[in-house]
Parts: structure tokens; sequence; C-alpha cells
């Protein structure tokens, strides 16, 4: 019997959630004919059809079922491990790779980011500016800054303080408006996205007609841009309407609508020096401007 390793594995549990060889491509970070060739060899050593090939894709075959299991179970023990090794180093130096919003990144964390690396020079820090969760019991990230109300169970880490958002326009834009409290007579820039998964989205699409959106977006630096345009009105993070010199802030619009903002390591992590002293010093970092981030600095 061929001897399983891991490697062979991950090719298998790839394709197997995914159903595809282009999808598990992406998910590796390999090309498409790495994925093919390793499946093509891993059925050939086990001497079985592993998949089904149709034309919606690969499927388990119905005798090979009971693998996707078995290897689930393997991949978070392997995952496991890898946290418990990295857990065990106590010296404040190495690789940090931090995950934060693109509206909290532009605004803050790359700014906080460089005073680290001042403050722990040993420390290699790689900011990954994105909306959607890395997963961090793959380690895909050391520690996440993110906005939610809460803090996930799979998570540990401390609340900073709150993200405030408020709707913005030019002046350029209001003074083509007659009527400027009425939320219906106003051109809207709405959510698209993961950033739909905001907390002011439902208030959104209860509220302002569908046909008074002139522009939607995925991003809330992109709806910032859009305002700054002249287009219409956007909600966007406070931190980021003030900040702009372009854009004047709506008071008596919308409702006050906000969230938190968290810092967090998966919890098999959160022990470790190094994270320990990254969790610390962007907590303190993000309370040191909470004036900014929970909109009291208004124009």
């Amino acid at each position: 019997m061929h001897r399983l390793i891991w490697d062979d594995l991950q090719y298998v549990l790839a394709v197997a959630e995914t159903g595809s060889l282009s999808s598990a491509a992406r998910a590796l970070g390999v090309h498409h004919a790495t994925v093919l060739r390793r499946i093509a060899a891993f059925e050939e050593h086990c001497g079985v059809n592993v998949f089904e090939r149709g034309l919606r894709g690969y499927h388990l075959t119905p005798e090979s079922s009971h693998i996707l299991s078995a290897v689930r179970n393997i991949d978070e023990m392997v995952d496991k491990l890898r946290r418990n090794i990295a857990s065990q180093h106590d010296s404040v130096s190495g690789p940090l790779k931090v995950t934060t919003t693109d509206s909290l990144s532009a605004v803050a964390i790359m700014k906080y980011c460089t005073l680290f690396t001042k403050q722990y020079p040993a420390i290699r820090t790689e900011i990954m500016s994105r909306n959607d969760q890395q997963d961090l019991s793959r380690l895909e990230s050391d520690i996440a800054i993110r906005p939610a109300a809460f803090l996930s169970t799979d998570l540990q880490g401390e609340y900073a303080c709150d993200l405030a958002f408020a709707p913005y326009a030019t002046e350029a834009y209001l003074d083509k408006k007659e009527i400027l409290n009425d939320v219906v007579h106003h051109d809207w820039l709405g959510l698209s996205g993961l950033i739909k998964n905001a907390s002011f989205s439902e208030w959104m699409d209860s509220t302002i007609p569908s046909h008074r959106y002139v522009f939607h977006a995925d991003s809330f630096l992109t709806l910032t841009a859009l305002a700054e345009e002249d287009q219409g009105v956007a909600i966007i993070p406070c931190c980021l309407g003030e900040r702009s010199q372009k854009l004047i802030r709506l008071k008596q619009l919308v409702p006050s609508f906000s969230t938190g903002i968290w810092v967090a390591a998966h919890p098999d992590m959160a022990g470790s020096a190094k994270i320990q002293a990254a969790i610390s010093f962007f907590v303190q970092a993000i309370r040191n401007e909470k004036m900014l981030f929970e909109g009291h600095n208004a124009k």
C-alpha cells in the first residue's frame, strides 16, 4: 500500500470540498495542472478511483465518500499541531501576519504597523488588507483587526472601541439638492459584496427606494471615492469621512450606526509572547484614536 503523506491528502481534500480542479488550485495556490497530476498519482498509488469526473466537476465516488470526514479530521489535527508549535516560541520575534479591512488599513493600521516594528524590530510584519475573513485556525493570519458586533467563539482577543458610520456627501452634490433631510430625495451609493454585511445594510434596503441608488461598491474606500466625485450620499466609516477634505457629514439624515473593533487571534495562539504583544499594542493604538473611530471628530 502506498504510504500516505499529508501533501497528497491536502489535494484530495481541496478537490472534494471545492468540486473542481481550478477551485482547488486557487485554494492551494498552485496551477490546476499540479492538482490534476497529484490527484492522478494518488489514485494510481492507492489503486482506486477516488473521484468521479463529470460535467459538474469532481465528486467522490460512493466507495470513497468516507474519505472526506477522515481527511478533514487529519487536516484539523495538522492545523492544531502547527498552532501548538508556533505558540511555543516565547521570543517576541519572527513573522507576524496582520489581517484587517482595506478601510482600517488605509486609515490607521498601516501607520500602527510602522510604529509596531519600531517598538519590536525583531518582528517582520505583513499586512493583509482584505474584507473577507482569513482562517486563523490555518495560520493564514496571526491576528485579525476587524469590525464586528461581537467576537466569534473561535477567536480570542480584545474589544478596542466602537467604529461609527455616518452619511457623507460633497458640498457640490448638496448644492444641487433642494431637500437635504429627506432620504428619498437623495442619490445613494449602495453596498455590495462582503461589506453588505454592515450593520446598517438592512436599514438601507428597507428605507432607500431601489431607484435612488446610482452606484454600488464592495469597498468603503470605493464608496468614499465615489462620494468625493459628487456622485451621491455614502454611509461610510466616520474615520474615512472625517479625514476627507471634500466630504461633509450629514448628521440628521440617518440614524446612528456603529459596531465594535476587535483585535483577535486563534485561542491556541493567543498565549504566545509575540501574539500577546501584538494584540496589546494594536488595541492601545486604536484606543488612542478612539475619538476618530467613534465619530466624535465631526467637522
